[in-house]
């Protein structure tokens, strides 16, 4: 044998033999290490855009495909392939474009991907040329982080497809211009990514994170904590540091624990359909106003348009709007949605309405309150609701109120989370604007219409007009009617006096800063009311999920020898946080546990109820009348320790 692997056939068999042995090992670390390359990028999805301007086209799936294209070819995230994502939303039963963010999320989560993409074709048209014609596009894309369903990132952009002939399809130019704006808009979000870091330590209300100003934090952003694909707390950035920084929680679902890793919350600018005159998209944001007529007047419209409605076309109407699940005593699982007025320019004199909008219909105000109210309330029940639309929210446009829609709504689903806009119907006196007020310039514009409408009005109307135009110019302060002719005889300035017209504006809309999930009270199954207790003491209650939303809730018991629950009486304790539906059951309990209340341990009577929220419900539900906790509760059983007083007769 050794003369064999001495000649030159044995040297040859025996280094394939070492070979054969080794290159499993080596491939297989190498394999390992393009795995864990692979797994460290972060997941993304892509579903399919809307198409604002005309349903039924695939434009926006054109989109979606562009998008998903272009993020890949980025290397820095794994996409998954439009082919994939079509099969997961068929296998939950649903059909793109998916109707809204809750869907969109369940689609996500089936995935497993950190982040979702979605967005709307807000408009497209066709330009001809002498050369030919080209398509020109606006969309806006947004980003959403999975495990809280709030905006990360995103863009708006426009573009156009490059001049082809007049015989080529305008469907092919608009998905060409589509192509275009999604390079666009990837590349701008690349360019924006959002600061994220890490959590090192924690204390009962704070945590400090290892990012700072340095990687683009700012003071006061809000952000999100998350561990894994979930997320378990919010909160604002308060100090500041270079490299380090400082978080305030404001909302701690889980806990926080070092290693929780943090990111910023984006928002991304909204379109409207149109394109400027330079064919930029049209952002929705505040307008300047120009001078409808000398230096007066825009002291006037500017000056009290900055005092009556902030300075900002009635875009800056209010703080923050919240949402929180509620247990209507007549109506069941319910939505509060409440807001503050912005001082006081929106004091009572010039609020109209407030109309509340949810995210399954966005184009359809599902409540309509007055003006004076701060709140709204968002039921089960189908309901008719009338609104106001208007053409115009220029401040030098006056409009009238009579534009509304009304229609049909369907209430609210117990189990399903909602997101609500708030946007205020406001009015302002005419004369304010400076286009039809007092004095000398209210008679003139009354007589100018006086003389027109005179000079209208019948076979002599020449000199009736001018007879009211000149009546008009004589009328009172504030008229804004100068004259009416009848048959050529005109007379003037009769209504020109005290009360001036108003004009009716819509401020931007606002969104609530969380979602809300209604839900009916948990019922307690074991044990049942006026039994004695056990030791130790198990409690069984009914999900709150409706397992057509799949979404995770957080139980807690509470235990108290006070039918009312106060602080210094009651044990409490977080079950679980699950999707599970069906009967669920908490750990036992020692009545006769030191770390229980006194008062629990020597009472003859104590009381038992379960508390439900969504974990994904950001503030949480309306606090408890007792205790102020955050969650929808049952009713409460009766405990009676044995050897205690029977329990009162059952009526």
């Amino acid at each position: 044998m050794r003369r064999f692997i001495a000649t030159l056939p044995g040297k040859v068999i025996s280094n394939a033999l070492v070979a054969a042995l080794v290159l499993p090992y080596m491939l297989l670390g190498l394999a390992a290490k393009g795995n864990a390359q692979l797994r460290s990028l972060p997941g993304w999805a892509v579903v399919d855009f809307v198409n604002r301007k005309a349903k039924g086209t695939t434009f926006g799936a054109q989109a979606a495909k562009s998008i998903s294209g272009s993020l890949s070819r980025t290397g820095k995230y794994t996409v998954e392939p439009p082919e994939t994502v079509a099969r997961i939303v068929e296998g939950l039963g649903l059909s793109q474009p998916l109707p809204d963010i809750t869907n969109i999320l369940r689609v996500a989560n089936e995935m497993k991907v950190q982040t979702v993409v979605t967005g709307e074709i807000a408009d497209y048209r066709i330009d001809k040329s002498g050369a030919g014609k080209q398509a020109r596009v606006s969309i806006r894309a947004v980003c959403y982080d999975v495990a809280s369903g709030l905006p990360v990132n995103g863009a708006a952009v426009s573009a156009s497809s490059i001049v082809r002939s007049g015989d080529v399809g305008d469907d092919v130019l608009i998905n060409d211009a589509i192509s275009q704006a999604a390079n666009l808009a990837v590349n701008q979000i690349s360019s924006q990514s959002l600061p994220t870091g890490t959590v090192l330590n924690t204390n009962v209300k704070e945590a400090l994170i290892n990012s700072g100003s340095r990687s683009g934090f700012q003071q006061g952003m809000h952000v999100i904590i998350t561990r894994g694909r979930q997320q378990v707390a919010s909160g604002e950035l308060m100090d500041l540091g270079p490299d380090r920084s400082t978080i305030r929680i404001t909302r701690s679902e889980l806990g926080i624990q070092p290693g929780d890793k943090v990111r910023a919350i984006f928002d991304v600018p909204v379109l409207a359909p149109g394109f400027s005159a330079g064919g930029d998209p049209i952002v929705l944001k505040p307008k300047s106003h120009a001078s409808p007529s000398g230096f007066i007047t825009t002291l006037l419209v500017v000056g009290l348009a900055a005092f009556l409605v902030g300075g900002k076309s009635g875009a800056d109407v209010i703080a923050i709007p919240i949402s929180e699940a509620y247990n209507d005593p007549t109506n069941g699982a319910s939505v509060r949605i409440s807001w503050k007025p912005n001082g006081f320019a929106k004091g009572n004199s010039i609020r109209q309405s407030w109309q509340i909008f949810r995210n399954d219909l966005l184009d359809t105000s599902v409540v309509s309150v007055a003006g004076i109210n701060t709140k709204a309330f968002d039921n089960g029940l189908a309901r008719a609701v009338t609104w106001t639309v208007l053409p115009s929210n220029d401040l030098t446009v006056c409009n009238g109120n009579s534009t509304t829609n009304s229609a049909a709504v369907a209430g609210v689903v117990s189990g399903r989370p909602y997101q609500y806009q708030v946007q205020l119907v406001f009015a302002l006196s005419q004369s304010d604007l400076g286009t039809g007020g007092g004095g000398t310039a209210g008679g003139t514009a009354g007589g100018t219409a006086g003389g027109t409408a005179g000079g209208t009005a019948g076979t002599t109307g020449g000199t009736a007009g001018t007879t009211g135009g000149t009546a008009g110019t004589t009328g009172g302060t504030a008229g804004t009617t100068g004259g009416t002719a009848t048959g050529g005889t005109a007379t003037g300035g009769t209504t020109g006096g005290t009360t001036a017209a108003l004009c009716y504006f819509l401020s931007d809309r606002t969104n609530t800063i969380g979602f809300a999930t209604p839900i009916n009270p948990p019922g307690l199954v074991a044990p049942a009311t006026n039994t004695s207790m056990s030791f130790p003491q198990s409690f069984t209650f009914n999900s709150v999920v409706n397992p057509q939303y799949d979404q995770t809730f957080e139980y807690e018991l509470q235990i108290s020898s006070s039918q009312t629950f106060t602080k210094s009486t009651t044990y409490k304790k977080i079950l679980v946080a699950t999707r599970d539906s069906g009967t669920l059951a908490s750990d036992a309990v020692d009545m006769n546990d030191p770390s229980l209340p006194l008062s629990i341990r020597n009472a003859a009577v104590v009381y038992w109820r379960i508390g439900a929220r969504n974990v994904l419900d950001n503030p949480g539900p309306v606090p408890d009348a007792f205790t102020q906790d955050r969650y929808i509760f049952s009713t409460a059983n009766r405990l009676n320790r044995p050897g205690g007083p029977p329990p009162p007769p059952t009526l």
